[in-house]
């Protein structure tokens, strides 16, 4: 009796394991993680994951800057960060864009992208104008992006 107990537990466990590795594979296999800088300043970057349908992205999910400078009317330079809850549409072109506000409204936000052949990365631009933290008109102008696949 001891042994089947043992073995039960022994086969739930590695049932378990198997579960998990099924289910990351498949969550693997459903999105791809892209990332990587945006304009010339250092530690400035995007990140984004792409929703994949039969291997190729179709929605743009979850896109974040991070440290992008921005010019900041009547005060010091600044750089702003956020993470968009935008989902885009990737078009038979490849292309996505969004446009989303925050901070009640007040600031806009403009993602152009697309995706090179092959899926492999992506490259785009991103507009950030408004109210910021620590700012009352911070404007970033356009900044260009690159984000290969992680």
């Amino acid at each position: 009796m001891r042994n089947l107990r043992r073995h039960a537990v022994r086969l739930s466990a590695t049932a378990a394991v198997v579960a998990s590795l099924v289910w990351c594979a498949t969550a693997l296999a459903t999105g791809r993680q892209y990332n990587g800088p945006a304009g010339s300043a250092a530690g400035a970057g995007v990140e984004f994951n792409a929703k994949l349908t039969r291997g190729r992205p179709t929605l743009v999910r979850r896109f974040e800057f991070h440290n992008i400078p921005a010019a900041c009317k009547g005060y010091a330079a600044t750089a702003v960060t956020d993470s968009l809850t935008l989902t885009m549409p990737v078009g038979s072109d490849r292309r996505f864009k969004g446009t989303a506000s925050l901070n009640q409204g007040r600031e806009k936000v403009v993602v152009h992208g697309r995706f090179a052949k092959g899926f492999g990365k992506a490259t785009g631009t991103l507009t950030v104008r408004g109210p910021v933290s620590g700012c009352g008109a911070a404007d970033t102008g356009v900044v260009t992006w690159k984000a290969p696949a992680v």
